[in-house]
């Protein structure tokens, strides 16, 4: 048997357990209350709807998604939290090959400017100011060859799977899949089994 727990909060941990001794008959919804979903160390957003975590919670398994947060700063792109056991350098390494293989032509540079005091600082040049950004980060964030994303950190979650910018020549030339994503970066999924 294998099982792969993500981090949780220990307050709301620690709150959902005096609830249940004052309530020993709680449920799993109200429980949830106390403690909303997991905790993971990274800045990213978990995207699962609350209604799949509850769903999670109840059945012991299933999958939470994240995504990383980027920002725009004077015309570049700055991606700030990548999802939990995301490599920024893998990251780096497969928009760099998106770039050399003419996947990305929206990029003009690309730079690793992390250090102690910005653990997660990936910065991405494009090529103007008439570039539109969520279509070049939908790009930034996926692999060409398999739809999976390139952020992720498990593929057992079909749902994050069979995404792509279905509008761009891109897209369509490298056989990418056809649902946009939300906006705003690239995407994890971690397990619970």
């Amino acid at each position: 048997m294998a099982t792969d727990i993500p981090p949780h909060n220990l307050r709301e941990v620690a709150s959902a357990c005096i609830h249940l001794l004052d309530e020993p008959a709680a449920g799993v919804r109200e429980l949830c209350a106390h403690v909303p979903g997991p905790d993971f160390p990274t800045e990213a957003e978990i995207i699962t709807p609350r209604d799949e975590l509850v769903h999670i919670y109840e059945t012991g398994s299933g999958s939470v998604r994240m995504r990383a947060r980027w920002e725009r700063e004077q015309g570049d792109v700055v991606i700030t939290a990548l999802p939990y056991q995301v490599s920024g350098a893998r990251v780096m390494e497969q928009i760099a090959a998106q770039m050399q293989a003419k996947k990305l032509p929206w990029v003009e540079d690309l730079r690793d400017e992390s250090d102690h005091e910005n653990p997660t600082r990936l910065v991405i040049v494009p090529r103007s100011n008439r570039v539109d950004v969520e279509r070049m980060m939908l790009h930034c964030v996926q692999r060409p060859s398999s739809s999976a994303p390139i952020a992720s950190t498990s593929t057992s979650s079909a749902s994050t799977a069979s995404r792509r910018c279905a509008t761009c020549a891109p897209c369509s030339a490298s056989g990418w899949n056809s649902a946009p994503r939300p906006s705003g970066a690239g995407w994890s999924t971690a397990s619970a089994r």
